[in-house]
């Protein structure tokens, strides 16, 4: 995974969506890959990110404590 993770469960345990790990490089870094691969008409496929959302994160608690 390539997204914002503290790495607690080799990096599935994403806490922000939105964020590349630095250890991945920024935003601008995905920006560019995804840029080259366009240009060779190769497309970029990411993995679902709810799967792997700790239950900490903004949005998830209140589900998660509905009854």
């Amino acid at each position: 995974m390539i997204f914002k993770s503290p790495m607690k469960d080799l990096g599935y345990d994403i806490t922000d969506m939105q964020a590349i790990k630095p250890m991945f490089g920024n935003m601008g870094d995905f920006d560019r890959l995804l840029a080259f691969c366009h240009a060779r008409e190769l497309k970029v496929m990411l993995d679902w990110v709810w799967n792997y959302t700790l239950r900490h994160y903004h949005i998830i608690p209140a589900g998660c404590n509905a009854k």
